[in-house]
């Protein structure tokens, strides 16, 4: 079962496109509030979308097979 999971990329992309469509209402909250900074907004974007991104990117383009398997 484990596995399957980190053998197919294709429930990571899943679980990252589930997890950002349930973070729209989260950002737009955080663009409103008029109590942070721009600089604040920005960061909480940054964390929310661009480092997720970034770092899935960067761990699929080092995996020469794009898998990982975990010895038992």
């Amino acid at each position: 079962m484990y596995m399957m999971l980190f053998e197919d990329p294709t429930y990571l992309i899943i679980a990252f496109a589930v997890f950002a469509v349930l973070n729209i209402i989260t950002i737009r909250d955080i663009l409103k509030n008029k109590n942070l900074s721009k600089r604040q907004r920005n960061n909480y974007i940054w964390l929310q979308f661009g480092l997720p991104i970034i770092g899935s990117i960067i761990y699929f383009s080092e995996k020469s097979d794009k898998s990982l398997h975990l010895k038992k």
